[in-house]
């Protein structure tokens, strides 16, 4: 499973970039967008 390794590089991203205040919620949303998508494909694709 090949996206186990995104999720490795992906989550302390993440979490790295919500500590930022400075951050613009548009940013911030989009960049949510992106971890739905990889949180859903890998989803669809193992069922």
């Amino acid at each position: 499973m090949p996206w186990l390794f995104f999720y490795t590089l992906f989550i302390p991203l993440y979490s790295s970039l919500k500590n930022f205040q400075q951050i613009p919620s548009q940013t911030h949303k989009s960049f949510l967008l992106i971890f739905n998508i990889l949180t859903i494909s890998p989803l669809t694709f193992s069922i």
